[in-house]
Protein backbone atom coordinates (compact mmCIF):
# COMPACT_ATOMS: atom_id res chain seq x y z
CA UNK A 1 0.00 0.00 0.00
CA UNK A 2 2.97 2.35 0.37
CA UNK A 3 3.31 3.00 -3.37
CA UNK A 4 -0.41 3.50 -3.90
CA UNK A 5 -0.67 5.90 -0.98
CA UNK A 6 2.38 7.81 -2.20
CA UNK A 7 1.09 8.29 -5.73
CA UNK A 8 -2.39 9.22 -4.48
CA UNK A 9 -0.94 11.85 -2.16
CA UNK A 10 1.34 13.25 -4.88
CA UNK A 11 -1.51 13.38 -7.41
CA UNK A 12 -3.67 15.14 -4.84
CA UNK A 13 -1.13 17.95 -4.40
CA UNK A 14 -1.48 19.42 -7.90
CA UNK A 15 -4.42 17.65 -9.50
CA UNK A 16 -5.72 18.84 -12.86
CA UNK A 17 -8.98 20.47 -11.82
CA UNK A 18 -11.16 20.12 -14.90
CA UNK A 19 -14.69 18.98 -14.18
CA UNK A 20 -16.57 16.98 -16.76
CA UNK A 21 -19.68 14.83 -16.90
CA UNK A 22 -17.99 12.41 -19.26
CA UNK A 23 -16.22 9.61 -17.41
CA UNK A 24 -13.45 9.21 -19.97
CA UNK A 25 -12.34 12.84 -19.54
CA UNK A 26 -11.83 12.24 -15.82
CA UNK A 27 -9.98 9.01 -16.56
CA UNK A 28 -7.73 10.74 -19.09
CA UNK A 29 -6.79 13.57 -16.72
CA UNK A 30 -6.18 11.11 -13.87
CA UNK A 31 -3.89 9.05 -16.11
CA UNK A 32 -2.12 12.23 -17.20
CA UNK A 33 -1.57 13.21 -13.57
CA UNK A 34 -0.32 9.72 -12.78
CA UNK A 35 2.17 9.70 -15.68
CA UNK A 36 3.56 13.10 -14.70
CA UNK A 37 4.01 12.00 -11.08
CA UNK A 38 5.70 8.75 -12.17
CA UNK A 39 7.95 10.69 -14.56
CA UNK A 40 8.91 13.04 -11.75
CA UNK A 41 9.74 10.09 -9.47
CA UNK A 42 11.99 8.62 -12.18
CA UNK A 43 13.56 12.04 -12.75
CA UNK A 44 14.23 12.43 -9.03
CA UNK A 45 15.79 8.97 -8.85
CA UNK A 46 18.09 9.72 -11.80
CA UNK A 47 19.15 13.11 -10.38
CA UNK A 48 19.84 11.73 -6.90
CA UNK A 49 21.98 8.89 -8.30
CA UNK A 50 24.10 11.21 -10.42
CA UNK A 51 23.99 14.18 -8.00
CA UNK A 52 24.31 16.59 -10.91
CA UNK A 53 21.83 19.33 -10.12
CA UNK A 54 19.08 20.47 -7.78
CA UNK A 55 15.93 18.34 -7.89
CA UNK A 56 12.82 20.20 -9.09
CA UNK A 57 9.73 20.16 -6.92
CA UNK A 58 6.60 18.52 -8.27
CA UNK A 59 5.06 21.90 -9.07
CA UNK A 60 8.19 23.10 -10.94
CA UNK A 61 8.43 19.77 -12.78
CA UNK A 62 4.77 19.93 -13.86
CA UNK A 63 5.22 23.53 -15.00
CA UNK A 64 8.32 22.63 -17.03
CA UNK A 65 6.48 19.72 -18.69
CA UNK A 66 3.59 22.05 -19.56
CA UNK A 67 5.94 24.70 -20.95
CA UNK A 68 7.84 22.19 -23.07
CA UNK A 69 4.57 20.75 -24.43
CA UNK A 70 3.40 24.26 -25.35
CA UNK A 71 6.69 24.95 -27.14
CA UNK A 72 6.89 21.57 -28.90
CA UNK A 73 4.99 22.61 -32.04
CA UNK A 74 6.65 25.99 -32.49
CA UNK A 75 9.56 26.65 -34.78
CA UNK A 76 12.12 29.37 -34.28
CA UNK A 77 10.71 31.41 -37.16
CA UNK A 78 7.24 31.33 -35.63
CA UNK A 79 8.60 32.75 -32.39
CA UNK A 80 10.70 35.55 -33.93
CA UNK A 81 8.27 36.73 -36.62
CA UNK A 82 5.47 38.61 -34.89
CA UNK A 83 3.64 41.78 -35.76
CA UNK A 84 4.08 43.88 -38.86
CA UNK A 85 7.11 43.65 -41.05
CA UNK A 86 9.74 46.36 -40.95
CA UNK A 87 9.06 49.48 -43.06
CA UNK A 88 12.36 49.23 -44.92
CA UNK A 89 11.82 45.61 -45.86
CA UNK A 90 10.53 45.39 -49.47
CA UNK A 91 7.39 43.36 -50.02
CA UNK A 92 7.31 40.69 -52.69
CA UNK A 93 5.10 41.73 -55.61
CA UNK A 94 1.88 39.80 -55.99
CA UNK A 95 1.69 37.87 -59.21
CA UNK A 96 -1.59 37.10 -60.94
CA UNK A 97 0.15 35.06 -63.62
CA UNK A 98 -0.55 31.35 -63.42
CA UNK A 99 1.96 28.73 -64.36
CA UNK A 100 1.12 26.95 -67.58
CA UNK A 101 1.02 23.21 -67.89
CA UNK A 102 2.10 21.92 -71.28
CA UNK A 103 -0.47 19.36 -72.35
CA UNK A 104 0.23 17.05 -75.28
CA UNK A 105 -1.44 17.87 -78.57
CA UNK A 106 -4.75 16.23 -79.45
CA UNK A 107 -3.20 13.78 -81.96
CA UNK A 108 -1.03 12.30 -79.21
CA UNK A 109 -3.77 12.38 -76.57
CA UNK A 110 -6.35 10.48 -78.59
CA UNK A 111 -4.21 8.02 -80.60
CA UNK A 112 -5.24 5.05 -78.38
CA UNK A 113 -1.73 3.83 -77.56
CA UNK A 114 -1.92 4.83 -73.88
CA UNK A 115 1.82 5.61 -73.88
CA UNK A 116 2.82 3.10 -71.20
CA UNK A 117 6.52 2.58 -70.50
CA UNK A 118 8.08 -0.17 -72.58
CA UNK A 119 9.25 -3.27 -70.73
CA UNK A 120 12.56 -4.80 -71.76
CA UNK A 121 14.25 -7.99 -70.62
CA UNK A 122 17.73 -6.49 -70.59
CA UNK A 123 19.71 -7.05 -67.43
CA UNK A 124 21.75 -4.22 -66.05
Amino acid sequence: MGGVDLIDSLIGLYRIKIRSKKWYHRLFFHLLDMTIVNARLLYRRAIVETAQEKVLSLHEFKASVAASLCRSGLTTTAITKRGRSAANEPLAPLSNKRTTIHAPDNNTRFDGLHHYPTVTTQKL
